[in-house]
C-alpha cells in the first residue's frame, strides 16, 4: 500500500519519544535482585553463563547469551540491550499493524501505545528478558497470522519456526503462543486441517532446542527453581494484570493508596476499547481470525496459568504475561476503531493517561 507522506515522520518520533522515556535516568536506580542475577549470569565466558543459567533452573539462555554482544560495565549499560529491544518492539508493532491492518493510521496509532505503555517501559528498562521475549513473541505471532491467511511459503515458514524457537529459548511463558494457536485451530479444523499438521512439524522443530535444554536442566545435580517466592493468586489477579498492562505499571497508585487523577479516565477508555474489540473478534471470529486469535492469546494464557497457580505450584507473575500485552493493545485499538469518532476521543485520553504514569518511571 501508499503510504502518507506523514507516516515515516510520525513513526520516528514516536521512536524518538519512546526512546527518550526508556533512556531517561537509567543508570540511576540501584539494580534490584533479578538484575543482579542478570549481572552474575553474564560474568566470564559463554560456558559460564549457561553453567550459571542450567544452574538456576528457571531460566532459559537466550537473552543471557545475547548480553555477551554488548558492554555490561555499568547498571546503564547493563540496561541498555533491554531498551534497545523494547525501541525495536515498538518499531515491529508498527509494521506487523500495518502488514495486517493495512491501515497507517492504525499503525501510528498501535505504535504510540507500546511506545507510551508504562508496562512495557518499565519491562524495557529493567535488565531482564521482558522485551527481547517480547521481540519473539510478536514476530511468532505475527507470522502463524500470515500464514494462517494462506501466505504459505517456505521463507514465512522458516520464520516462523525460528521466531517461535527463539521466543521458546528466551522464557518459558512464550508457550502462551502455541497454547493460543492451537485453541484457534479448535474453531478453524474443519477448513485447516493440512495447515495444522505442517504447523504440527514446525512446532515439533521449533521446540527441539528447548528439549535439548530440558534434557540438561535433567542432569544437574543440584537444581534449584527459583518460583517458591511466588504467592498464589487471588480471583482479582487478571483484572489486575489487566489494569498494569494499560493504564501503569503501578496501576497508578500513589503510596498513600489514593488513585491519580488520571486513572479513571484511562481506566474507563481501557476498558472500553478492549471490551468493544473483544466483542468485535467474537462476532466476527469466522471472517477475521486475526482479531479472533488476539482474543485468545488474551484468554487462554491467563486463565490456564490462573488454574495452574491455584490448584497446583503458582506461577502467576504479571510481568511474565508481557507475551500477552500485543493481544491487550491491539484489541483496544479494534474497539476504539470500531466506535469511530468516540473510539478516538477515548484512544487519545487513553495516551494521555498512560504518557502521564510513564513520566514517573525511574
Amino acid at each position: 500500500m501508499e503510504r502518507p507522506r506523514y507516516f515515516r515522520v510520525a513513526a520516528a518520533l514516536i521512536l524518538l519519544f519512546g526512546a527518550a522515556l526508556r533512556l531517561w535516568q537509567l543508570g540511576t536506580a540501584s539494580l534490584w535482585i533479578d538484575e543482579v542475577w542478570t549481572q552474575l549470569s553474564t560474568e566470564g565466558s559463554i560456558h559460564q553463563t549457561i553453567v550459571r543459567t542450567l544452574e538456576l533452573g528457571n531460566q532459559t539462555p537466550v537473552y543471557f547469551l545475547t548480553l555477551h554482544l554488548f558492554p555490561r560495565d555499568t547498571d546503564f549499560l547493563l540496561r541498555l540491550p533491554s531498551v534497545l529491544f523494547g525501541i525495536i518492539g515498538v518499531a515491529l508493532v508498527m509494521l506487523v499493524a500495518l502488514r495486517l491492518y493495512n491501515d497507517c493510521n492504525y499503525a501510528l496509532l498501535a505504535g504510540a501505545l507500546f511506545a507510551f505503555n508504562p508496562y512495557f517501559i518499565w519491562l524495557s528498562r529493567t535488565a531482564r528478558y521482558y522485551s527481547l521475549l517480547f521481540i519473539f513473541s510478536l514476530l511468532a505471532s505475527y507470522y502463524f497470522l500470515v500464514l494462517l491467511r494462506n501466505d504459505r511459503n517456505r521463507r514465512v515458514w522458516i520464520l516462523f519456526v525460528l521466531s517461535s524457537m527463539g521466543a521458546y529459548m528466551t522464557h518459558y511463558f512464550a508457550a502462551a503462543n502455541p497454547i493460543a494457536q492451537y485453541v484457534l485451530f479448535s474453531f478453524l479444523l474443519s477448513r485447516k486441517r493440512r495447515f495444522f499438521r505442517r504447523w504440527m512439524v514446525a512446532q515439533v522443530i521449533a521446540v527441539l532446542p528447548l528439549l535439548v535444554w530440558m534434557v540438561l536442566l535433567s542432569q544437574q545435580e543440584v537444581l534449584s527453581i527459583g518460583i517458591g517466592w511466588i504467592p498464589k493468586p487471588s480471583w482479582k489477579a487478571p483484572l489486575q494484570t489487566l489494569w498494569d498492562m494499560t493504564v501503569g505499571y503501578d496501576g497508578g497508585v500513589r503510596l498513600d493508596g489514593s488513585l491519580r487523577w488520571y486513572v479513571p479516565f484511562g481506566l474507563v477508555s481501557a476498558a472500553v476499547g478492549l471490551a468493544v474489540g473483544i466483542y468485535d473478534a467474537l462476532q466476527n471470529h469466522r471472517t477475521n481470525p486475526i482479531n479472533f486469535f488476539w482474543f485468545w492469546l488474551l484468554v487462554a494464557p491467563l486463565v490456564l496459568v490462573f488454574a495452574l497457580s491455584t490448584a497446583l505450584r503458582s506461577l502467576y507473575v504479571d510481568r511474565y504475561f508481557v507475551v500477552v500485552l500485543p493481544a491487550v493493545l491491539l484489541l483496544m485499538l479494534v474497539g476504539w476503531r470500531r466506535l469511530s469518532r468516540v473510539g478516538t476521543a477515548l484512544a487519545a485520553i487513553f495516551i494521555i493517561a498512560a504518557s502521564r504514569d510513564s513520566r514517573g518511571i525511574q
